[in-house]
């Protein structure tokens, strides 16, 4: 998907060694801001984007912080992409923390939609094998909702085979 969209201006929320930002790169963005907590993850993403040829180091901008703080940053400073990609880290650990994980993917999304220029495309996703597909469309249809713009589904993927789904 991220090497068929082709887009000019990639934002990868939550980005870990920035694998989404890379083949953004690779397939001709101008730009990619990756966002990621883990400073440790930096080394690797560089590393990554060596193993790249054509991929200008200058392209990508690498921001260590926590994601959510950065996506509202990002907003309130009117920065506007023609991709966001929102690919957290399992939100839902715990049955009893089910609600406060909900929250956080809303939060995410929300902001990721608000970053999406109009026409562009946001990717979203959860690993959180505790949050059906069904309970996660209508936290995305809230933050749709909540954020005044409209949105429609292009398509819904299933996790790879090394991600099964546990029953």
């Amino acid at each position: 998907w991220v090497r068929r969209l082709g887009a000019p201006r990639v934002l990868n929320a939550f980005a870990y060694t920035d694998s989404f930002g890379i083949v953004a790169l690779a397939a001709g963005a101008r730009e990619v801001v990756s966002v990621d907590s883990a400073l440790k993850a930096q080394p690797l993403a560089a590393a990554q984007l060596a193993l790249n040829p054509g991929c200008d180091p200058a392209r990508r901008r690498a921001v260590v912080g926590d994601a959510f703080t950065v996506l509202r940053e990002l907003h309130q400073a009117g920065e506007q992409f023609d991709l966001v990609i929102i690919d957290p880290p399992r939100l839902v650990t715990r049955k009893d923390r089910l609600q406060e994980g909900l929250r956080a993917y809303k939060d995410a999304n929300l902001f990721g939609v608000k970053l999406t220029r109009p026409g562009g495309v946001l990717m979203t996703f959860s690993c959180s094998g505790l949050v059906e597909r069904e309970l996660f469309t209508k936290v995305l249809e809230g933050a749709v909702r909540d954020s005044g713009r409209e949105a429609q589904f292009i398509e819904t993927l299933d996790a790879p085979p090394d991600h099964p789904r546990r029953l």
